[in-house]
């Protein structure tokens, strides 16, 4: 009996060990690979395409990012290639003992292509991480983006182009 009460207790040391090592900490950086999909507010226009990252934790809960994503979209009946380039800030929550980390923040950047005029982007976003083991995690995340026409010189119209959802899910690896 004390000897597998012993296992028992092993076993959940060794648990809490693993989903420890899950936590990411001041200096770890991580690279991602999504899939992603993209529609305008009213759900009439669509883009699918992939998005790669690199992200670096100022502290144990705060991340700064790079990503670029390219895309193929239907717009109103005909095709195009997209691009957008930005940098992101997210504030992670580690639950369940590290393995599961929502985050939110925000993102600024560039888009450019085929379908709008080229525009700075900008706004919210939300996801989460699950971590598979101590350096794998799959993630899923939904931004809104605004995109500023005016401030490259050409009026917005405030049409359903000028704003997106945009969502990913994909992999990533913590070092």
């Amino acid at each position: 009996m004390i000897v597998r009460g012993c296992s028992v207790a092993a076993l959940v040391v060794l648990l809490i060990a693993t989903a420890a090592q899950a936590q990411m900490e001041r200096g770890n950086w991580e690279l991602t690979l999504a899939a992603v999909g993209s529609n305008d507010k009213d759900f009439n226009d669509f883009a699918v395409g992939v998005n790669a990252g690199v992200g670096y934790f100022l502290t144990d809960w705060l991340e700064l990012g790079g990503r670029q994503t390219l895309s193929y979209s239907k717009l109103e009946g005909s095709s195009a290639t997209d691009a957008s380039s930005a940098f992101a800030v997210d504030l992670h929550l580690p639950l369940l003992d590290g393995r599961l980390m929502p985050f939110i923040g925000g993102n600024f950047g560039f888009f450019y292509g085929d379908t709008i005029h080229d525009s700075i982007e900008y706004g919210p976003e939300a996801g989460v991480k699950y971590f598979v083991n101590s350096t794998t995690f799959i993630y899923g995340r939904v931004e809104y983006e605004i995109f500023s026409n005016d401030i490259l010189g050409s009026s917005s119209t405030g049409s359903s182009q000028d704003r997106q959802f945009v969502y990913l899910i994909g992999i990533g690896l913590r070092f």
